[in-house]
């Protein structure tokens, strides 16, 4: 259970400093030097269903290119719920939008089948779905996204 728990936090780390890069990167590639004038909205929804009205009638704008951020979502949705979600995200991206997102079929299949044998961890196990597994990079490249796949060991983490 150590090794696994070490394993998960490890993964977190790395997956959270990937993320803030892209973010940063994509903000300044997305807002072309604009400063914030709104408020914040928040948007209840079930990504499984529809969850782009509500979006759009708190304001979203579908002409600008936007940074999606599907960060730990996919693997708890099945193929086809993953699907339809990231045609959405599709739908509402103008030219120039980014999306990232988890895909490491194998990791997840190691990770699923180790936590799955453990009492503590079942319960979570059984929530994870799969999401497109290994069909993602095409899945995105038939729908016009450009996939570049990242190695998160290469992340280097300064003090």
């Amino acid at each position: 259970m150590a090794s696994l728990g070490e394993t998960f936090y490890a993964y977190g780390v790395f997956r959270t400093r990937f993320y803030d890069d892209y973010l940063t990167a994509a903000a300044a590639g997305c807002s072309h030097g604009a400063a914030a004038r709104c408020s914040r909205a928040t948007v209840p929804a079930d990504l499984r269903g529809d969850w782009t009205t509500g979006l759009t009638e708190a304001g979203f704008d579908r002409t600008s290119p936007a940074a999606w951020l599907a960060e730990g979502v996919l693997v708890y949705l099945s193929a086809a719920e993953a699907g339809q979600l990231l045609t959405s995200i599709t739908t509402l991206s103008a030219p120039g939008s980014q999306l990232s997102l988890e895909h490491s079929p194998a990791a997840t299949a190691t990770l699923t089948g180790q936590a799955s044998q453990m009492p503590a961890m079942r319960q979570y196990a059984r929530l994870w779905k799969g999401g497109l597994g290994d069909d993602a990079p095409r899945w995105l490249d038939s729908h016009g996204w450009q996939p570049k796949l990242h190695d998160l060991t290469a992340i280097r983490i300064s003090p």
